[in-house]
């Protein structure tokens, strides 16, 4: 599962089955289309991914502001920075994204807050979960996985 209709973009999985394999995809929905069809204007669905984009992101916010607090280190100003850090590496995550040491350079080990809170909070929340979210997505993209099928051998069956 590369996605959930809370996360934005709004996606589903889509399987194909081979003759020897089986072959899963992410499928982002467009809402548009839809909408079209039934002339529908809801704010909240023409302007579906941004609404959902606000949602995420003020739930990763809330999330870092939480921990720092749980913590017994919270400061207004430094969760906010670290919001701008875990919201990218929880869309990443959570949407299936290939999450590696080269994208993690990129957006957080090289942000001076996070050096600064690596170095004074090493066992914190925030430090402790990017590692966890490298670590769990190591194996590359989530968004597309082909698994090869074989016919397993049957019981008392002696030929290879």
């Amino acid at each position: 599962m590369t996605g959930a209709f809370s996360i934005s973009p709004a996606s589903i999985g889509e399987l194909t089955f081979g003759k020897n394999s089986l072959h899963y995809r992410q499928k982002v929905l467009d809402m548009k289309p839809w909408l079209k069809e039934k002339e529908l204007k809801n704010k909240e669905l023409t302007n579906h991914r941004q609404y959902m984009d606000s949602i995420f992101n003020n739930a990763s916010n809330l999330l870092v502001h939480m921990s720092l607090h749980d913590e017994g280190w919270y400061d207004s100003e430094l969760a906010q920075e670290l919001s701008a850090i875990i919201a990218p590496v929880n869309l990443a995550y959570f949407t299936g994204q290939t999450i590696d040491k080269n994208w993690l350079n990129q957006h957080v080990y090289q942000k001076s807050v996070y050096q600064k809170v690596k170095k004074s909070h090493p066992d914190s929340f925030v430090v402790t979960y990017i590692e966890q979210v490298l670590e769990e997505s190591s194996g590359g993209s989530d968004q597309e996985v082909r698994i090869s099928l074989k016919k397993q051998k049957e019981e008392g069956d002696d030929n290879d």
